[in-house]
C-alpha cells in the first residue's frame, strides 16, 4: 500500500466526519461516518504494516502506525523509561532512540510484545520496556513496566496519531491517578520552520511544500521534535484544511473511572483533532472525594491554540456521573461535537464547592471561538439528581460559555431535582464580578437550544428550565412538555445582568408545547438585585452602577402551545436610579392558550433599589386565549416607567369561568388594542398610569374604573389602515367609575354600547364621544368636583336619569350642534353645561343653591323646560351668540309652563356678572323664563368694552394738557424779559430748562360703565435761544417730552399709555408787555389694556400718533404801564388757540376665549381748543415771585369713534368746556437759575383733575 494512501483516506474520513457533526437536528449522523469508515477500511484492505496487542480483559486493540519516515518506513513511538529516552520502532523489526539532545542511536531488533497490560500498550525488547502514551497529555513522569500485568497509575490508554479500534474492552482508571480512562489526542504544539530538510535530524521533520516544515515539540523541549500527520501537498492549518490526527472506534467499550480525588480526571478525554466513536458500553466516573471541576467526557478542540477540533459519537451507551462538582460532558476550546443516540445519562450531584459554585452537567464553552461546541442527543433519558447536597447549592444541567454553541435533543426526556437551571446562558459581570474560566463578556455569538418532542421536568425550587443572564441565546422547541413544580422555578428565566456592562438577547420559538409551572411564573424576566444564593453565580440582576448602555432584547413566540402557570409572565426590573438600562420584550402567541396572569412589577422593594428605565412589553396574540389578566405597577422615582402593548386579534382575553382583569397601579403605560377579542374582567387604573384603548368588535364584560391621576384615552395617531383608534362595535357592560383626579377621553363608534352608566366623583374628568349608533345605557351620576362631557350623535344614545351633585359638572352636546331633547328627569346639584339648544322633557330639580345652569353660548331659547323647574340655583353665561351680542334683551331660558317664578321671585341668580365681549347684562326672572337684559343697545358696556372705549377717551384733552408745561415755561421767559435779564451788552442769551408733572384725572360720566381714573407722570426738557431786538426779545427753542399714563377701568380692567413727543417753540415779547407765542408738537403713543378677568379675558396692544399747533397772545400789565397797579404786581390777560390731529388705528384683541378676539377700528379725530386766561403775579423781593391763574377752555372734537365687537362708530372722545385754577411760586437760584412749583385744579364737563403738580427749573446762559 502506498504510505500516503492511508493518510489521504484518513483525512478524507475526518473531513467527512466533520461535515456529519454539523448535520441538522433530527437527521441521522451515522451514515456519513460509516461512509468514511468504509472508505478507510477499503484503504486498509491491502496488507501493510500493522501493530496489534491482546488485552487481558479479553478484547483486542489495533492501531495504524504513527508516521512514515523519510525512507517510507512506518514507526511506532514509545518511551524508554530506564534510559529516559524516546524510542521509535520500525515495521522492519529495528528501532532507534532519540535522546533529550536530539541524538539518534540505532538499536537492535524488536523483542517480545506484552500481552497482559490492561493500562497501556507496551513493547518489550530484551529487558527494556517501551510504553506507548501521549507525553503531552499531562503525564510527564513515566513509570517503567518491569513485568507484564503490573499496576500503572495514570492513563489507561492514550494513543496518538492514526486510526485505533477496540471491541469488548474495559478501561479502568486507577483511583489515585491524575489522568483519564481513555485519552486520545491528535496534534500537539504544532510549529513551522523553514530551511533545508537536513537542518533537522531525520526522521523528525516532514516536508510539506518547498522548504516549509511542520514538527511537534516534545513537552518543553523544543529541540526534540516529531512530525505531524499531514496531507501531502497541502499547506496545513493556514488553509483551514486539515486531517484528523487520531480516531478511536470502539464497540462494547467500557470506561470506568472510580477516583478518590476529583481534580483533572476524565473518563474519556478527546483533544486536538481527535475523534471517538463508541457503540454500546458504559462510561462512568464516580468520585468519592471533593475537588475542583472534572468531567466524564472532556472534548478540547484547540488546547494548543491551533484551531483544531474534537468529536464524539456514541450510541446505546450508559453514562454515569456521580460525585462533587462533576460534569458529564465538557466541550470547548475550538470546534467540538458530541452526538449521542439511544443512551442514558445519569448524574448524581453531591455537596458541590460552595465557593466557586460552578457545577454543570453539560458545559459548552468554545473559549477560542473557532467553530463552537455542539451537543446532539436523540432518544436519550437524562436524569439529574441534585437532592443529595441538601438542595442548597444550585447547578446547571446545560451551561453555555464562549462561542456559538448548540444543544439539540430529540425524542428525549430530562428530569432534574434540586436547585439549578436546565439550560443556562451567562455573561461575566465585568470587573469585580463573578467572571470564571468558562464565562465571558458577550462575544457576538449566539448559543442555541433545539428540542424536538423532548420533555423536561424539574421538581426542585429555584430550578428554571431556560435561564439567561447574558449573551445572545435562542431556543427552538417543537412538541414535548416543559414542566417545573418547585417554587421560583420559571420555565423561562431571563435575567440580564445590569452590572455586566453588556447586552443580552434571547429568541424563543415554542410550537405544540405544553408548558406547566403550577408554583411559579412560567416566563420570568427579572432584572433585580443578584440572587446568587438561589440561582448560582449567574443569578443575574444588578450589583453595581455602570455608565455603559445596557440593554436586553427578548423575543418569544408560542405557536399552538398551552401554558399553565401560577403566573404566565412576570417582568421585574431594578437598579440604581441613574443606571442606564433598556429592556425590550416581544411576546407573540398564536393558536395557543395562556393560563396565568402577566405582570410587570417593581423589584428591589426593601433594598432601596428600584427599576431604572423600565421595561417594554409587546404582546401580539392571534386566535389565542388568555386567562389571569394583566397587572402593571411602577414607582415615581424611576427614570422611565414600564410600558406594555396588548395587541390581540381573533382571541379571548378571559373567559366566563376564568376572567382576565387588567390592573394598572402607581406608574406605567399600557396600550390595549383588541380586534374581535372579547374580554372578561374589569379594567382598573390608578396612580399616574397612562392607558390607551382601541377596541374593534371586542366586548368588555366588566367595568372600567379609574382613580388617582390615571388617564384613559384612545391611542393617538392613525394605524396602518389610516384609521383612528376608537372603541368600535364593542361594549362595556359595567360602565365607567371615575374617582380622584383621573381622566377619560374616548371616542365610541359603530354599535358600541356602554351599560351601567357613568359614575364620577372627586376631581375626575371624562369626555365620551358617541358616534354613529353608539350609546350609553344607564344614568349619569356625578359628585365632588368631577366633570363629564358627553357628545352625542342623537338623543337616543343616552338613557337613564341624570344626577349631578355638589360641584360636579355635566355637559351634553351633539357633533353637528343640533338641538338636544332629553326625555328624562334631571336632579341637579352641581353644574349642567349646555353647549347648544337643549330641551328637557322631564323635570329639572335644583337640589342645591349651588346648582348651576351653565349656558356655553347664550342665545334665544338655549334651554327649553317642558316640565318647569323646582328649587333655586344659578345661571352661568359662558359666552353669547355672536349674532346677539349687544342686543338689549335675550330670552335664554324658556319655561313653557309659565311658572318660572311661581314659587320664588328669583329661581336663578347670576353666578358671576355677564360681561362678554364689549357688553354687560343683568338677569331678569320672568314667568316664561330667564332673560339677559342690557347690552350695547342700552349702553351696558362690560369690563372689556369700557377698557376699549376709554383708553382713548381723553386723548384730545391729554394732548392739550401736555402743552401746559410749555405755556408755563413761556410765562417764566416773560418774567425774565420784564426784569431785563435778557438784555446784556454785546451778546444774546439763552436758557436750558426741565419740568416734571403729575396729573390725576377722574372721569365721571352719566353711564357708570364708562367711568375710569388715570394718573400721568411726565417730564419735559428743552433749550432756548434769546435774541435782543432792541424794543423786544425773541426766544426760540426745542423740547422733548415723555409721559406714562396708568388707567383703572371698571371691575378688574386696567390700561397704560406711554407717549413720546417733541417739538419747537417761539416767543416774541415787547418791552411794553405785549407778547405772542406759538408751538408745534408731535407725539407717538403705545396703548395697552387688559381686563384681567377669568370670565371675560381680553387684552390689546396698539399704537397711535398725534400732532398739532398752539398759538397764544397776551399783554402783561404792570405799574410801569398802568399806575393804578401797585408796584410789584402784574396782570396778564391772554387768548389762545390750538389744533390737534389724532391718527386712528386698527387692532385685534387677544383672549383665551375665541369670541373675545375682536377686530377693533379706532377712527382718526380732530380737535380745536379755544382758551382764555388771566394770570396775576406778585414780586415779593429779588428772589421770590407768586403766580395765580384762572382759565377757561373749550375743546371741540370730532371723530375718534370705536367700531367692532357689536358696536359701530361709538363716540368716545371727551370734549367740551373746562375750567382751570392754578397757583405757583418761583424762586431765584443763584444769578441765573430759577425754580418753580405750581398746583392746578381742573373741572370739565365729564371729568375733573383734582391736581396737576408741576415742578421746574431753568438756567440762563
Amino acid at each position: 500500500m502506498n504510505p500516503f494512501a492511508f493518510i489521504a483516506a484518513t483525512a478524507k474520513g475526518a473531513r467527512t466526519f466533520l461535515s456529519a457533526t454539523r448535520k441538522p437536528a433530527g437527521r441521522d449522523a451515522r451514515a456519513p461516518f460509516f461512509l468514511a469508515l468504509a472508505a478507510l477500511l477499503l484503504s486498509l484492505a491491502t496488507p501493510g504494516p500493522a501493530f496489534s496487542q491482546s488485552i487481558a480483559a479479553g478484547g483486542t486493540l489495533s492501531a495504524t502506525p504513527l508516521l512514515p519516515g523519510t525512507d517510507g518506513t512506518y514507526y511506532y513511538e514509545g518511551f524508554d523509561s530506564a534510559n529516559s529516552r524516546y524510542v521509535f520502532i520500525s515495521t522492519t523489526g529495528t528501532y532507534f532512540y532519540v535522546d533529550s539532545g536530539g541524538n539518534t542511536t540505532v538499536g537492535g531488533t524488536i523483542g517480545t510484545v506484552a500481552t497482559a497490560s490492561p493500562y497501556r500498550a507496551v513493547v518489550q525488547s530484551g529487558t527494556t520496556t517501551f510504553q506507548f502514551y501521549n507525553r503531552n497529555a499531562g503525564l510527564y513522569t513515566p513509570v517503567e513496566i518491569t513485568t507484564p500485568g503490573g499496576v500503572i497509575s495514570g492513563t489507561s490508554f492514550a494513543p496518538r496519531g492514526g486510526f485505533w479500534s477496540a471491541s469488548d474492552v474495559t478501561f479502568t482508571l486507577d483511583g489515585s491517578a491524575d489522568a483519564s480512562g481513555l485519552w486520545i489526542e491528535g496534534y500537539s504544539n504544532l510549529t513551522s520552520a523553514t530551511g533545508a530538510p537536513a537542518d533537522v535530524a531525520d526522521p523528525v521533520a516532514s516536508v510539506v511544500s518547498g522548504s516549509t516544515y511542520y514538527y511537534r515539540h516534545n513537552g518543553a523541549d523544543t529541540t526534540v521534535v516529531t512530525p505531524a500527520i499531514v496531507v501531502a501537498g497541502v499547506t496545513v492549518r493556514t488553509s483551514s484544511t486539515y486531517s484528523l490526527a487520531s480516531v478511536f472506534s470502539g464497540t462494547n467499550v467500557n470506561i470506568l473511572s472510580p477516583v478518590v480525588n476529583n481534580s483533572s480526571r476524565q473518563a474519556l478525554s478527546i483533544r486536538n483533532d481527535a475523534a471517538v466513536f463508541l457503540y454500546g458500553g458504559t462510561i462512568s466516573k464516580i468520585a468519592t472525594a471533593t475537588g475542583e471541576a472534572s468531567e466524564t467526557f472532556y472534548l478540547v478542540g484547540n488546547q494548543e491554540g491551533l484551531g483544531s477540533s474534537a468529536h464524539f459519537h456514541g450510541e446505546d451507551l450508559a453514562i454515569i456521573t456521580s460525585g462533587t462538582a462533576l460534569e458529564a460532558f465538557n466541550l470547548g476550546g475550538g470546534h467540538t461535537t458530541a452526538d449521542l443516540y439511544r443512551s442514558t445519562i445519569t448524574s448524581t450531584i453531591y455537596a458541590v464547592n460552595a465557593t466557586t459554585n460552578h457545577t454543570q452537567v453539560f458545559n459548552l464553552n468554545d473559549q477560542s471561538g473557532l467553530g463552537g461546541a455542539h451537543f446532539y442527543g436523540e432518544d436519550l433519558a437524562i436524569s439529574i439528581d441534585n437532592s443529595n447536597n441538601g438542595a442548597v447549592v444550585p447547578i446547571r444541567v446545560f451551561a453555555f460559555g464562549y462561542g456559538a454553541n448548540t444543544i439539540a435533543l430529540k425524542n428525549s426526556t430530562l428530569t432534574s431535582n434540586g436547585k439549578g437551571a436546565v439550560f443556562r446562558w451567562k455573561t461575566s459581570e465585568g470587573t469585580g464580578g463573578y467572571a470564571g474560566g468558562n464565562e465571558a463578556m458577550h462575544d457576538g455569538n449566539t448559543s442555541s437550544v433545539t428540542l424536538e418532542n423532548t420533555s423536561i421536568f424539574t421538581t426542585g425550587n429555584y430550578a428554571p428550565i431556560f435561564q439567561q443572564t447574558g449573551r445572545f441565546g435562542s431556543a427552538t422547541v417543537v412538541g414535548g412538555t416543559l414542566s417545573t413544580t418547585g417554587a421560583n422555578s420559571p420555565i423561562i428565566r431571563l435575567a440580564g445582568a445590569n452590572d455586566a456592562q453588556d447586552e443580552a438577547r434571547f429568541t424563543g420559538l415554542f410550537t405544540n408545547v405544553l408548558l406547566e409551572a403550577p408554583n411559579s411564573s412560567a416566563i420570568d424576566l427579572d432584572i433585580n438585585v443578584r440572587d446568587s444564593t438561589n440561582y448560582g453565580e449567574d443569578g443575574g440582576g444588578v450589583g453595581k452602577e455602570v455608565t455603559t448602555l445596557i440593554s436586553t432584547a427578548w423575543d418569544l413566540v408560542f405557536q399552538s402551545s398551552t401554558l399553565n402557570a401560577a403566573k404566565a409572565m412576570r417582568i421585574a426590573t431594578a437598579g440604581a436610579d441613574n443606571s442606564p438600562f433598556a429592556n425590550e420584550t416581544k411576546l407573540t402567541v398564536r393558536d395557543s392558550v395562556f393560563n396565568g396572569r402577566i405582570e410587570m412589577l417593581v423589584s428591589g422593594v426593601g433594598t432601596g433599589v428600584y427599576e431604572t428605565t423600565g421595561a417594554n412589553l409587546r404582546l401580539k396574540g392571534e386566535r389565542s386565549t388568555f386567562t389571569g389578566g394583566f397587572y402593571l405597577t411602577g414607582t415615581e422615582v424611576a427614570r422611565k416607567y414600564h410600558e406594555a402593548e396588548l395587541y390581540l386579534i381573533d382571541s379571548f382575553f378571559g373567559t366566563e369561568g376564568a376572567p382576565a382583569p387588567v390592573t394598572m397601579e402607581n406608574r406605567g403605560g399600557l396600550v390595549i388594542k383588541f380586534d374581535h377579542t372579547p374580554m372578561v374582567g374589569d379594567i382598573t387604573l390608578s396612580g399616574s398610569t397612562r392607558t390607551y384603548l382601541d377596541l374593534t368588535s371586542s366586548p368588555v364584560t366588566g367595568s372600567i374604573s379609574l382613580a388617582g391621576t390615571a388617564l384613559l384615552q384612545n391611542s393617538p395617531g392613525l394605524d396602518l389602515n389610516n384609521r383612528a383608534a376608537t372603541v368600535r362595535d364593542s361594549s362595556i357592560s359595567g360602565g365607567f367609575n371615575l374617582a380622584g383626579a383621573s381622566s377619560v377621553d374616548l371616542t365610541l363608534t359603530g354599535n358600541t354600547t356602554v351599560s351601567g352608566g357613568i359614575t364620577a366623583t372627586d376631581a375626575a374628568t371624562a369626555t365620551l364621544r358617541f358616534k354613529d349608533s353608539s350609546s350609553i345605557n344607564g344614568g349619569v351620576t356625578l359628585s365632588g368636583s368631577s366633570s363629564v362631557t358627553l357628545v352625542l350623535s342623537s338623543v337616543d344614545q343616552l338613557t337613564g336619569d341624570l344626577v349631578v351633585n355638589d360641584r360636579a359638572r355635566l355637559a351634553l352636546a351633539t357633533f353637528a350642534g343640533t338641538p338636544i331633547s332629553l326625555d328624562r328627569n334631571f336632579d341637579l346639584g352641581g353644574i349642567w353645561s349646555i353647549p347648544g339648544k337643549t330641551t328637557l322633557v322631564g323635570t329639572l330639580d335644583l337640589t342645591s343653591p349651588l346648582a348651576t345652569l351653565s349656558i356655553v353660548s347664550a342665545a334665544k331659547d338655549s334651554l327649553i323646560l317642558k316640565s318647569g323647574l323646582t328649587g333655586n340655583g344659578r345661571l352661568d353665561i359662558e359666552s353669547i351668540d355672536g349674532a346677539l351680542v349687544g342686543a338689549a334683551e335675550i330670552h335664554v331660558i324658556r319655561d313653557e309652563t309659565n311658572t318660572f317664578v311661581s314659587g320664588t321671585d328669583r329661581p336663578l341668580i347670576l353666578s358671576h356678572p355677564v360681561d362678554y365681549g364689549l357688553a354687560a347684562y343683568t338677569l331678569e326672572n320672568r314667568a316664561d323664563g330667564a332673560y339677559l337684559v342690557g347690552g350695547l343697545d342700552r349702553g351696558s358696556y362690560g369690563t372689556a368694552g369700557a377698557a376699549v372705549l376709554n383708553t382713548t377717551a381723553l386723548s384730545a384733552q391729554d394732548y392739550f394738557s401736555a402743552l401746559e408745561p410749555l405755556q408755563r415755561h413761556a410765562s417764566d421767559l416773560r418774567d425774565r424779559a420784564a426784569a431785563g435779564a435778557f438784555r446784556r451788552a454785546n451778546f444774546d442769551t439763552g436758557d436750558l430748562w426741565v419740568q416734571g408733572r403729575a396729573v390725576d384725572t377722574e372721569v365721571d360720566r352719566s353711564n357708570p360703565s364708562l367711568d375710569f381714573t388715570q394718573r400721568t407722570l411726565g417730564i419735559t426738557a428743552g433749550a432756548d435761544a434769546h435774541y435782543d431786538l432792541g424794543t423786544a426779545t425773541l426766544a426760540t427753542g426745542v423740547f422733548a417730552d415723555t409721559a406714562t399714563t396708568l388707567r383703572d377701568f371698571i371691575s378688574t380692567a386696567d390700561g397704560r399709555t406711554v407717549t413720546i413727543g417733541a417739538g419747537f417753540t417761539a416767543l416774541w415779547a415787547h418791552r411794553n408787555g405785549l407778547y405772542a407765542s406759538g408751538l408745534a408738537r408731535f407725539d407717538t403713543s403705545n396703548h395697552t389694556l387688559d381686563t384681567h378677568s377669568p370670565n371675560n379675558a381680553l387684552s390689546a396692544d396698539y399704537h397711535t400718533q398725534s400732532g398739532g399747533i398752539a398759538l397764544e397772545a397776551g399783554w402783561r400789565l404792570g405799574h410801569d404801564l398802568l399806575s393804578f397797579i401797585p408796584e410789584g404786581w402784574w396782570f396778564e390777560p391772554s387768548l389762545g388757540f390750538g389744533y390737534a390731529k389724532l391718527a386712528g388705528a386698527t387692532y385685534t384683541t387677544e383672549s383665551n376665549r375665541e369670541n373675545n378676539i375682536i377686530d377693533i377700528t379706532l377712527a382718526g379725530a380732530k380737535a380745536l381748543q379755544y382758551r382764555a386766561a388771566l394770570a396775576v403775579g406778585y414780586k415779593l423781593d429779588e428772589n421770590w415771585n407768586l403766580l395765580a391763574r384762572l382759565a377757561y377752555a373749550n375743546v371741540d372734537a370730532s371723530g375718534g369713534t370705536i367700531s367692532g365687537g357689536g358696536v359701530s362708530n361709538v363716540a368716545t372722545l371727551l370734549d367740551g368746556a373746562r375750567y382751570e385754577a392754578a397757583v405757583g411760586v418761583t424762586r431765584r437760584v443763584g444769578a441765573n437759575g430759577r425754580i418753580h412749583l405750581d398746583y392746578a385744579y381742573t373741572s370739565g364737563d365729564d371729568y375733573t383733575r383734582p391736581y396737576t403738580l408741576t415742578l421746574g427749573y431753568s438756567h440762563l446762559w
